[in-house]
């Protein structure tokens, strides 16, 4: 199902990257720290002119295909930008030259203060939300939620949101718009429009999960289905042919209220690889850290042989007066050498149906809704 062809591919990354490379995205503000240079190789781009899809005014063009470009095509270095970073993983990461979402008037910020994210990030998510009003004009405004704080890491009550890459969207509902988030149930959910919404993350940005209740994941499929949505595509959608691994939608208890959506980001991941360890040789960022719970009998010299660094590290890391340990408490590990990946990032090509399904199928079993994950 996942068959975009590999230039599609090429020629999408290629534009991003240098779209990114030429501009400081992330320019300093009064609500932004100032900008770190980084630098990223590039593909090249195509040199051919490529005609523009006209599209409603205000609203953003998507993806132009032109020529095929070589494989094989050099990649040349870029003047250094400021470049978003997304280091580490989602629930152990950084930020670096963060976006602020900004106001807009299709959608609702529901805290500023955490919704600072990437780039890429940030402009699927006006695709994404743009791209329901296109489809259902008038649409009420939609809540974002936490995306992650200005530079990262732990954000409140979140394990993840750490790295800019995961987002809280709000849910439309049927009574129209709020001004945060609000549970639903099938009845009160405004099936057409999240369902618009959901599709439009998998095949228009570069998504890597959806989580989202049981209840509200088979309505939605249930509407998929009236709608003659390809039902081979819809299985692929929520894995239910690998027992629900890898599903890009999968259940979450709690999550009744709003999307939480986790995007790759082919940019910023790759970029922070090559950079995070110069930016923490240079003190920009600090070395990464792990958590580590503690067992009977453990002492703080131990654990700290065991990770390579010193004893006063991790009580400075941790806010320890005393050397005293208690087992099932968690210690942040500050680590002098953790790599961020160690190979460049291969991202699967985005989930697009075949073909719109000829007709309405009859409703089948859901029980194969992807299983709750363990974050």
């Amino acid at each position: 199902m996942r068959h975009n062809s590999v230039f599609m591919r090429i020629v999408r990354l290629s534009s991003l990257l240098l779209g990114l490379a030429a501009v400081p995205v992330a320019a300093s503000g009064p609500d932004l720290p100032p900008p770190v240079p980084v630098s990223c190789p590039v593909a090249t781009a195509p040199t051919e002119a490529v005609s523009a899809v006209e599209v409603e005014p205000g609203l953003p063009q998507g993806d132009a295909i032109g020529p095929e470009p070589e494989l094989d095509a050099p990649r040349d270095p870029v003047a250094a930008a400021a470049v978003s970073l997304s280091i580490g993983s989602p629930d152990a990461g950084l930020l670096v030259n963060p976006v602020a979402m900004p106001e807009g008037p299709f959608w609702t910020i529901r805290n500023p203060v955490e919704t600072y994210g990437t780039q890429e990030t940030i402009d699927y998510l006006r695709i994404a939300i743009e791209s329901v009003q296109r489809q259902f004009p008038d649409s009420p405004r939609l809540v974002v939620g936490d995306i992650s704080r200005r530079d990262g890491g732990r954000l409140n009550r979140h394990k993840s949101h750490q790295s800019g890459r995961d987002v809280d969207l709000g849910l439309f509902h049927a009574a129209g718009e709020l001004d945060d988030f609000r549970a639903a149930t099938p009845r009160t959910l405004d099936v057409p429009r999240t369902w618009a919404l959901v599709k439009t993350l998998v095949t228009e940005t570069d998504v890597e999960r959806i989580f989202l209740d049981r209840t509200l994941i088979r309505a939605l499929l249930a509407h998929a289905r009236e709608k003659g949505e390809d039902p081979d595509w819809l299985d692929e959608l929520v894995g239910r042919h690998r027992n629900g691994q890898d599903a890009i939608l999968q259940h979450e208890r709690r999550h009744q209220n709003h999307l939480h959506v986790r995007f790759w980001n082919p940019v910023a991941q790759d970029c922070a690889r090559l950079n995070h360890a110069q930016l923490v040789a240079q003190g920009v960022l600090p070395p990464p850290s792990i958590r580590h719970r503690i067992r009977g009998g453990e002492t703080l010299s131990t654990i700290a042989r065991r990770y390579g660094v010193s004893a006063t590290a991790i009580k400075r890391a941790n806010g320890m007066r005393s050397s005293f340990l208690r087992a099932g408490r968690s210690l942040n590990i500050p680590m002098r050498r953790v790599p961020v990946m160690a190979e460049p990032l291969v991202i699967p090509p985005r989930l697009v149906p075949r073909a719109e399904a000829a007709a309405p199928t009859a409703p089948a079993a859901l029980d194969a809704v992807a299983p709750e994950p363990s974050r």
